[in-house]
């Protein structure tokens, strides 16, 4: 089971920020099955990126998790502001707009400030499962790696099949 503890705190680690964004901008954690469904096959694919040598995998995982909280900071940030949510082309064309609305950004920063700090929660959680050796950062082999391929395409194939079907309804 220690071998896939990178994979369950990835999972966690999706399905916590993700919680806690719906939670704070639509006050609602209505979609808690397609938040848990939809966060395990990007899990996955980031799992088996952080198992591909053994001294890439303590810096991935690390480098992962500091990114998903900033991806998830900003977009509460940037909704908070704008009211959209951030897109792509936003995120690279948009940074010269930080300046002018400054006073409004570190505002929301501020208004949000336990929000964030509860985003960042799951870096501490890290330190500290590293610090223990809870979590194992070994790479893994062949058949775990065919093993969590096969949960990923299985769980995205139902993710889709299932959003396809609410869709039609």
């Amino acid at each position: 089971m220690k071998k896939w503890g990178t994979l369950i705190f990835l999972t966690l680690l999706i399905i916590y920020e993700e919680i806690l964004y719906s939670i704070s901008i639509f006050n609602t954690m209505s979609n808690i099955g397609y938040i848990v469904l939809f966060s395990i096959p990007i899990a996955v694919v980031l799992y088996l990126i952080t198992t591909l040598k053994k001294g890439w995998n303590i810096f991935s995982t690390y480098f992962f998790t500091i990114a998903i909280i900033i991806i998830f900071i900003a977009q509460l940030v940037y909704y908070n502001v704008y009211e959209a949510i951030i897109s792509l082309y936003s995120a690279t064309n948009g940074a010269g707009q930080i300046w002018q609305f400054a006073d409004t950004i570190f505002g929301v920063v501020l208004d949000n400030i336990w929000v964030e700090l509860a985003m960042i929660l799951p870096f501490i959680v890290l330190i500290i499962l590293t610090i223990f050796k809870i979590l194992n950062f070994e790479k893994i082999g062949m058949i775990e790696r065919i093993i969590a391929l096969i949960i990923r395409n299985i769980i995205t194939v139902y993710c889709c099949t299932l959003y396809s079907f609410h869709k039609s309804i």
